[in-house]
């Protein structure tokens, strides 16, 4: 008989907060490209999102003002996630300044 798993735990400090919405971010890679990105879940210390365009870990991300949101102006991609899909789902934690 096997023992039932528990639950795994947060490790967040912060619950996240699902939300739905387009936000647009220019990524720090040289071009700076537009990227149109869905909100998924939003903290306050970051936002999940999924795009199709790919990000690499590490890169900083410049915010466009998102109708609605109080967003700070940069973030850093802390987890990036190929779906299958084709699409990207990622982590974005916020920076100061």
């Amino acid at each position: 008989m096997t023992e039932p798993t528990s639950p795994r735990r947060e490790r967040r400090r912060h619950p996240r907060q699902p939300k739905s919405q387009t936000i647009s971010f220019f990524a720090n890679n040289g071009l700076s490209k537009e990227i149109q990105a869905e909100l998924l879940d939003i903290s306050p210390l970051g936002i999940g999102c999924t795009s199709k365009e790919r990000l690499e870990i590490g890169q900083i991300i410049i915010f466009e003002r998102n109708a609605g949101l109080a967003l700070p102006q940069r973030g850093r991609v802390i987890w990036v996630m190929h779906q299958a899909d084709g699409c990207y789902r990622f982590g974005l934690q916020f920076l100061a300044g």
